[in-house]
Protein backbone atom coordinates (compact mmCIF):
# COMPACT_ATOMS: atom_id res chain seq x y z
CA UNK A 1 0.00 0.00 0.00
CA UNK A 2 1.01 2.95 -1.10
CA UNK A 3 0.51 6.04 1.93
CA UNK A 4 0.44 10.15 1.03
CA UNK A 5 1.35 13.22 2.99
CA UNK A 6 -0.25 15.76 2.57
CA UNK A 7 2.11 19.00 0.89
CA UNK A 8 -0.54 22.11 0.59
CA UNK A 9 -4.04 22.72 1.78
CA UNK A 10 -6.50 26.04 0.61
CA UNK A 11 -9.43 25.28 1.82
CA UNK A 12 -8.96 27.76 4.77
CA UNK A 13 -7.84 30.63 2.20
CA UNK A 14 -9.92 30.42 -1.01
CA UNK A 15 -12.88 32.28 -0.67
CA UNK A 16 -11.35 35.95 1.30
CA UNK A 17 -10.90 37.59 -1.77
CA UNK A 18 -12.40 38.73 -5.09
CA UNK A 19 -11.62 35.94 -7.00
CA UNK A 20 -12.72 33.21 -5.23
CA UNK A 21 -14.98 31.76 -7.46
CA UNK A 22 -12.63 31.22 -9.60
CA UNK A 23 -10.22 28.97 -7.74
CA UNK A 24 -10.87 25.25 -6.18
CA UNK A 25 -11.12 24.44 -2.63
CA UNK A 26 -8.62 21.24 -1.98
CA UNK A 27 -5.43 19.60 -0.83
CA UNK A 28 -2.26 17.86 -2.32
CA UNK A 29 -1.15 14.88 -1.48
CA UNK A 30 2.59 13.19 -2.31
CA UNK A 31 3.08 9.37 -1.84
CA UNK A 32 5.58 8.48 0.68
CA UNK A 33 6.85 5.27 -1.71
CA UNK A 34 6.84 4.60 -5.61
CA UNK A 35 3.47 2.14 -6.67
CA UNK A 36 4.31 -0.65 -8.82
CA UNK A 37 3.09 -0.60 -12.47
CA UNK A 38 -0.48 -1.73 -12.99
CA UNK A 39 -2.78 -1.42 -15.31
CA UNK A 40 -5.12 0.30 -12.74
CA UNK A 41 -5.12 1.83 -9.22
CA UNK A 42 -7.27 1.91 -6.37
CA UNK A 43 -7.35 5.27 -4.12
CA UNK A 44 -9.01 5.37 -0.39
CA UNK A 45 -9.75 8.55 1.88
CA UNK A 46 -10.59 8.57 5.06
CA UNK A 47 -12.33 12.10 6.00
CA UNK A 48 -14.67 13.61 8.84
CA UNK A 49 -17.81 14.58 7.22
CA UNK A 50 -18.75 17.78 7.97
CA UNK A 51 -20.46 20.05 5.02
CA UNK A 52 -21.87 19.35 1.79
CA UNK A 53 -19.29 18.65 -1.14
CA UNK A 54 -18.55 16.69 -4.31
CA UNK A 55 -15.30 15.45 -4.37
CA UNK A 56 -13.13 15.32 -7.63
CA UNK A 57 -9.68 13.39 -7.24
CA UNK A 58 -6.81 13.97 -9.89
CA UNK A 59 -3.79 11.64 -9.96
CA UNK A 60 -0.73 13.44 -11.48
CA UNK A 61 -3.46 16.01 -13.29
CA UNK A 62 -5.09 13.33 -14.69
CA UNK A 63 -8.84 12.46 -13.20
CA UNK A 64 -9.39 9.41 -10.93
CA UNK A 65 -12.88 8.06 -11.25
CA UNK A 66 -15.28 8.49 -8.30
CA UNK A 67 -16.66 4.86 -7.03
CA UNK A 68 -18.27 4.94 -3.49
CA UNK A 69 -18.23 7.58 -1.02
CA UNK A 70 -17.50 10.60 -2.99
CA UNK A 71 -20.08 12.75 -1.79
CA UNK A 72 -19.81 14.87 1.17
CA UNK A 73 -23.26 15.08 3.14
CA UNK A 74 -22.77 16.95 6.60
CA UNK A 75 -23.17 14.19 8.59
CA UNK A 76 -20.33 14.48 11.35
CA UNK A 77 -18.63 11.66 11.31
CA UNK A 78 -15.74 10.02 9.88
CA UNK A 79 -16.29 8.41 6.80
CA UNK A 80 -14.48 6.40 3.80
CA UNK A 81 -14.17 6.82 0.06
CA UNK A 82 -13.19 5.05 -2.78
CA UNK A 83 -11.67 6.07 -6.52
CA UNK A 84 -9.68 4.26 -9.38
CA UNK A 85 -7.60 5.52 -11.45
CA UNK A 86 -6.46 4.28 -15.28
CA UNK A 87 -2.84 5.50 -15.97
CA UNK A 88 -2.85 6.70 -20.33
CA UNK A 89 -1.03 4.67 -22.51
CA UNK A 90 2.55 5.43 -21.50
CA UNK A 91 2.43 6.88 -17.88
CA UNK A 92 5.12 6.25 -15.48
CA UNK A 93 3.95 5.97 -12.29
CA UNK A 94 7.11 4.61 -10.69
CA UNK A 95 8.22 7.38 -9.29
CA UNK A 96 6.77 10.15 -6.56
CA UNK A 97 2.99 10.07 -7.57
CA UNK A 98 0.54 13.33 -6.82
CA UNK A 99 -2.83 13.31 -5.64
CA UNK A 100 -5.05 16.74 -5.59
CA UNK A 101 -8.13 16.25 -4.05
CA UNK A 102 -11.08 18.76 -4.79
CA UNK A 103 -14.39 18.89 -2.58
CA UNK A 104 -13.64 17.01 0.45
CA UNK A 105 -12.09 18.69 3.59
CA UNK A 106 -10.95 17.09 6.29
CA UNK A 107 -9.00 13.86 4.84
CA UNK A 108 -7.34 11.37 7.94
CA UNK A 109 -5.77 9.62 5.41
CA UNK A 110 -4.94 9.03 1.41
CA UNK A 111 -3.59 5.78 0.00
CA UNK A 112 -3.57 3.99 -3.18
CA UNK A 113 -3.31 -0.08 -3.66
CA UNK A 114 -1.63 -1.11 -7.00
CA UNK A 115 -5.11 -3.09 -9.20
CA UNK A 116 -8.78 -3.19 -8.63
CA UNK A 117 -8.91 -3.67 -4.34
CA UNK A 118 -12.17 -4.79 -3.32
CA UNK A 119 -11.49 -3.99 0.52
CA UNK A 120 -11.09 -0.41 -0.11
CA UNK A 121 -14.09 -0.30 -2.59
CA UNK A 122 -16.30 -2.47 -0.29
CA UNK A 123 -15.39 -0.53 2.64
CA UNK A 124 -16.19 2.56 1.00
CA UNK A 125 -19.71 1.42 0.00
CA UNK A 126 -20.46 0.10 3.32
CA UNK A 127 -19.64 3.51 4.58
CA UNK A 128 -21.71 5.70 2.51
CA UNK A 129 -24.52 7.81 3.78
CA UNK A 130 -27.40 5.53 5.45
CA UNK A 131 -31.59 7.24 4.84
CA UNK A 132 -31.57 7.80 8.64
CA UNK A 133 -28.55 10.05 8.13
CA UNK A 134 -29.70 12.33 5.47
CA UNK A 135 -30.87 15.61 6.77
CA UNK A 136 -32.40 18.67 5.02
CA UNK A 137 -31.62 22.12 5.77
CA UNK A 138 -34.69 22.82 4.45
CA UNK A 139 -38.41 21.80 4.73
CA UNK A 140 -40.07 22.20 1.77
CA UNK A 141 -43.99 22.50 1.45
CA UNK A 142 -43.83 20.77 -2.10
CA UNK A 143 -41.07 18.98 -2.04
CA UNK A 144 -40.66 18.73 -6.12
CA UNK A 145 -39.96 22.70 -5.87
CA UNK A 146 -36.39 22.01 -5.80
CA UNK A 147 -35.10 19.21 -8.00
CA UNK A 148 -31.72 17.80 -9.11
CA UNK A 149 -30.31 15.06 -11.05
CA UNK A 150 -28.46 12.51 -9.49
CA UNK A 151 -26.55 10.36 -12.05
CA UNK A 152 -29.65 8.78 -13.88
CA UNK A 153 -28.21 9.23 -17.25
CA UNK A 154 -30.14 10.21 -20.45
CA UNK A 155 -27.73 8.73 -22.68
CA UNK A 156 -28.85 5.54 -24.77
CA UNK A 157 -27.82 2.73 -22.49
CA UNK A 158 -29.69 -0.66 -22.59
CA UNK A 159 -31.59 -1.50 -20.16
CA UNK A 160 -30.42 -4.52 -18.22
CA UNK A 161 -29.77 -5.70 -14.72
CA UNK A 162 -26.44 -4.52 -14.78
CA UNK A 163 -27.25 -1.07 -16.01
CA UNK A 164 -29.60 -0.66 -13.24
CA UNK A 165 -27.66 -1.70 -10.68
CA UNK A 166 -24.80 0.50 -12.33
CA UNK A 167 -27.52 3.29 -12.27
CA UNK A 168 -28.35 3.06 -8.42
CA UNK A 169 -24.68 3.05 -7.54
CA UNK A 170 -24.80 6.46 -8.56
CA UNK A 171 -27.66 7.80 -6.98
CA UNK A 172 -26.41 5.74 -3.37
CA UNK A 173 -23.65 8.32 -3.38
CA UNK A 174 -25.73 11.12 -4.80
CA UNK A 175 -29.20 11.22 -3.47
CA UNK A 176 -27.68 11.50 0.51
CA UNK A 177 -26.09 14.48 -0.98
CA UNK A 178 -28.29 16.43 -2.85
CA UNK A 179 -30.83 16.07 0.04
CA UNK A 180 -28.14 17.62 2.26
CA UNK A 181 -28.33 20.47 -0.23
CA UNK A 182 -31.57 21.03 0.54
CA UNK A 183 -33.45 19.26 -2.90
CA UNK A 184 -36.63 17.36 -2.14
CA UNK A 185 -36.39 15.06 -5.36
CA UNK A 186 -34.26 13.92 -8.62
CA UNK A 187 -35.41 14.55 -12.19
CA UNK A 188 -34.49 12.16 -15.08
CA UNK A 189 -35.77 11.35 -18.26
CA UNK A 190 -38.15 8.25 -19.13
CA UNK A 191 -36.94 6.44 -22.02
CA UNK A 192 -40.02 4.97 -23.32
CA UNK A 193 -38.07 1.81 -24.74
CA UNK A 194 -37.95 1.57 -21.08
CA UNK A 195 -41.55 0.81 -20.04
CA UNK A 196 -42.79 -0.05 -23.35
CA UNK A 197 -40.46 -3.24 -25.09
CA UNK A 198 -43.76 -4.28 -27.62
CA UNK A 199 -46.88 -2.33 -28.23
CA UNK A 200 -48.92 -2.17 -25.39
CA UNK A 201 -47.43 -3.97 -23.27
CA UNK A 202 -46.03 -1.82 -20.35
CA UNK A 203 -43.19 -2.15 -17.73
CA UNK A 204 -42.09 0.30 -15.04
CA UNK A 205 -39.57 -1.65 -13.33
CA UNK A 206 -36.47 0.67 -14.19
CA UNK A 207 -38.44 3.72 -12.69
CA UNK A 208 -39.87 1.49 -10.17
CA UNK A 209 -36.57 0.98 -8.65
CA UNK A 210 -35.18 4.58 -8.73
CA UNK A 211 -38.29 5.63 -6.96
CA UNK A 212 -37.86 3.12 -4.28
CA UNK A 213 -34.46 4.13 -3.48
CA UNK A 214 -35.20 8.07 -3.58
CA UNK A 215 -38.00 7.15 -1.26
CA UNK A 216 -35.81 5.72 1.18
CA UNK A 217 -34.27 8.89 1.33
CA UNK A 218 -37.37 10.89 1.42
CA UNK A 219 -37.00 12.20 -2.07
CA UNK A 220 -39.65 12.46 -4.82
CA UNK A 221 -39.35 11.86 -8.54
CA UNK A 222 -39.94 14.21 -11.34
CA UNK A 223 -40.05 12.56 -14.84
CA UNK A 224 -39.23 14.12 -17.84
CA UNK A 225 -41.10 12.58 -20.48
Amino acid sequence: MVVFEKIADNYSSVGKGKDFLYNRKGASFRSLSNPAKAPVYTIGAEFFDGESNYAVVNVNGRHAAAVAGYTCCNTGRDRKAAFLYTPKAGEDMSGTVTIDVFGMPGIKSLYMNEGRDESIINAAKADRVKPAQATSPLKLKKPLQLIATVGVGADAFINTPENLENTLENMRDQLPYVKSLGFGGFESYVKWDFVEYERGVYDWSFYDALIALASEFGLKWFPLI
